[in-house]
């Protein structure tokens, strides 16, 4: 999304499209989702963590030859691998499957009522001053004790639903999508004011809203950071290339 986000920003400030920038910026997605997918399937494997720029670029080519290792049994086209990045359904049938066998018991399971009544502290007090700050690592949490039975690196898209489901079933689905419906309409009014500096704020904010699969606390504490560093970013970059 940062590539769409430099090209829309460029076509704000100089008024016409830059079709070099375009391809740049379009080869430079297709590389990024080339690299990470590896990347992500060497962790799953190995359970290290790098540390280093070195030791990045080994875990890509490692994972570039994982990949070609894996017999699937049957062939995933790459329409579908790209798609399934655009939904988290199958992890919510899972989580609510969780609940209803097992039901979800503390310290076993995570408290996400509390993850949810203390959003507005998440998103305003730093780590240093709040040492049991909740860390957005649900994903960690489901894959080690639901998935392999064990610590992994490996993560999964928890998404908004999954999260408020497991807060307290549907009634937390309602309230939390009302809070979302008033994000995106704020989005709106941005992308629809007509003014640079807002057009590109709301896509900056846009990109969070519907590119975070994490749980819904951290939808919405990453989404208003990002509305405050768009209104920043915005503000600079605008700035120096008018001038």
């Amino acid at each position: 999304m940062t590539f769409i986000i430099i090209f829309i920003a460029n076509y704000l400030a100089l008024k016409k499209i830059n079709f070099k920038l375009g391809i740049i910026c379009f080869i430079s997605l297709i590389i990024a989702y080339g690299l990470v997918n590896p990347y992500r399937e060497y962790l799953v494997y190995s359970k290290e963590i790098p540390n280093s720029i070195s030791s990045i670029f080994d875990c890509i080519y490692n994972g570039v030859l994982i990949q070609n290792q894996i017999i699937t049994s049957e062939e995933v086209s790459i329409i579908d691998e790209v798609m399934s990045r655009f939904t988290t359904l199958p992890e919510l049938a899972t989580f609510i499957e969780y609940k209803e066998k097992f039901g979800l018991h503390i310290p076993r399971d995570p408290d996400f009522l509390y993850y949810f009544y203390t959003i507005p502290a998440q998103l305003f007090v730093p780590r240093f001053l709040w040492p049991d700050k909740p860390v957005n690592d649900l994903g960690v949490w489901w894959v080690s004790n639901t998935v392999t039975g064990n610590m992994s690196n490996s993560s999964t898209a928890f998404g908004p639903v999954g999260f408020l489901y497991l807060t307290f079933d549907i009634l937390a689905v309602i309230i939390g999508f009302l809070i979302i419906s008033f994000l995106l309409k704020l989005c709106e009014q941005l992308l629809n004011s007509g003014k640079d500096g807002a057009v590109l704020t709301g896509v900056i904010f846009l990109s969070s809203l519907y590119t975070n699969e994490a749980g819904f606390n951290t939808y919405v504490v990453e989404g208003i950071r990002f509305l405050i560093i768009g209104i920043i970013f915005q503000a600079i970059i605008l700035r120096r290339i008018w001038k």
